[in-house]
């Protein structure tokens, strides 16, 4: 794979070389640095590559006679202290680029700093949603969605979420094989006592709470319903869904067995 291609397709960017030329044979390379241009305008030397330490230093003052910032500390990802001049800055910033999600071309280069990449950026911040990071040196990528079960957990991009629900009142994506969809409608009048949603199969049959609050289900002719959408009946000794009981003498019945006449 010749990931080169992707240097190229990238506006600004610019290889600095350090060359060799008292070869009898030609010049070669001692050295070279990436230099960027961020979407403000500011032109950025990436890591230093070189073949003995004393030529790093050449790599510094070049940076510093072309008003060009360079790393504080020449590795791979670091606090993204830079330097300009003699005055060190913290950069959290971004490389416009083609759009990681459809371009392929001949595969992705490994990235000392710019390493996140999204949508048509390069960042050195991890970036929110879905992201891919650029340090595989074979010109692959790893792919992060950023995307979170109801554990806190992020989903493993390789599943996909089509082996997903959302649930919205756990506020994460649930294993759809350990999922439970509950849904029922009150209808007039019995808004409130209505759900669509998915939750945890576990969490609805224990009752086991996935946060401090525990939160009770009941069952009722194999359907589940929240408790607090439920009323008990004592006289029939089960739960009844709202709204198909009635309040009667200091009782809850439902529907079917309710008769005004006695």
């Amino acid at each position: 794979m010749n990931t080169f291609f992707f240097y190229s397709a990238v506006d600004g960017c610019e290889v600095l070389v350090l060359l060799d030329e008292d070869k009898s044979y030609g010049p070669t390379v001692k050295g070279r640095a990436i230099i960027w241009t961020d979407y403000e305008g500011r032109r950025i030397m990436d890591r230093v590559y070189y073949n003995f330490s004393k030529d790093y230093q050449k790599f510094l003052n070049w940076a510093k006679e072309n008003n060009v910032y360079y790393k504080k500390h020449n590795g791979t990802g670091g606090p993204n202290v830079f330097v300009l001049g003699d005055k060190e800055e913290k950069l959290k910033t971004k490389i416009k680029v083609p759009n990681v999600f459809t371009y392929r071309g001949d595969g992705f280069p490994y990235m000392d700093t710019f390493y996140y990449a999204q949508d048509e950026w390069l960042m050195n911040y991890e970036p929110e949603d879905r992201y891919y990071r650029l340090q595989c040196t074979d010109g692959e990528y790893e792919e992060f969605n950023a995307l979170m079960d109801i554990y806190g957990e992020e989903i493993d991009s390789r599943y996909g979420l089509s082996r997903y629900v959302f649930s919205k009142y756990q506020n994460g994506y649930i294993w759809k094989d350990d999922a439970m969809l509950l849904q029922y409608d009150g209808g007039d009048g019995f808004e409130s006592y209505s759900f669509d949603d998915w939750l945890e199969r576990e969490f609805v049959e224990t009752g086991i709470p996935y946060t401090g609050e525990r939160v009770s289900f009941v069952e009722i002719d194999g359907k589940w319903y929240f408790e607090k959408h439920c009323v008990f009946s004592k006289k029939e000794n089960k739960w009844i869904w709202r709204p198909k009981a009635i309040y009667d003498k200091g009782d809850w019945t439902s529907n079917e067995n309710f008769n005004p006449g006695k």
